[in-house]
């Protein structure tokens, strides 16, 4: 117990939640500029066909899905496989978990024109159970690990793209490519 300035003893667990309100209170919470944060709807502004129910946005909704530069081909026992990372970010920018699912599509490059070339491979992987979902977390990338198995042989990767959409368990779709 340490004594406060008033001559009270307070517990270290009651100064640190002190410290925390006084460091949180000063926060100025701002989206970044030229994004939109959807308002939480109210009862009042529903329509009669919901039965007046009440909605819930979730401020931390993935807005943007990034593969990160640690995505590669390795092999394993001889297999090849793709080492894929990717990481969500929130209207704020921030890194964030969420649930729901991935899909990942490889292709053999892109075209003259601009567009992806032949699919090569897709894997879909479910990321909706809060334990699988954990466990493909890594913490120290903020970063979902997934391992595709099944890829072509590192020497043929030469030019191709992966290309990933993630669908989270609100229904929202976001996607990013990335050139292997």
């Amino acid at each position: 117990m340490a004594t406060g300035s008033l001559g009270c003893r307070v517990s270290p667990s009651i100064a640190a939640a002190w410290c925390v309100l006084a460091v949180c209170s000063s926060c100025n919470l701002a989206p970044k500029s030229g994004s939109a944060v959807q308002p939480i709807a109210s009862s009042a502004s529903q329509g009669a066909d919901d039965g007046g129910a009440v909605h819930y946005v979730n401020p931390f909704e993935p807005e943007r899905v990034h593969v990160h530069g640690l995505t590669g081909m390795t092999i394993v026992n001889g297999e090849p496989r793709i080492n894929a990372h990717i990481e969500l970010f929130d209207v704020y920018g921030q890194s964030v978990k969420a649930l729901g699912s991935c899909v990942f599509q490889l292709y053999a490059g892109v075209g003259s024109g601009g567009d992806l070339g032949e699919q090569l491979n897709r894997w879909v992987v479910d990321l909706s159970d809060p334990a699988t979902n954990a466990a493909a977390y890594d913490r120290v990338t903020r970063t979902y690990r997934v391992a595709l198995t099944d890829a072509p042989p590192p020497e043929a990767m030469r030019g191709y793209v992966l290309k990933v959409q993630f669908r989270s368990i609100a229904g929202t779709m976001i996607s990013a490519q990335h050139s292997l």
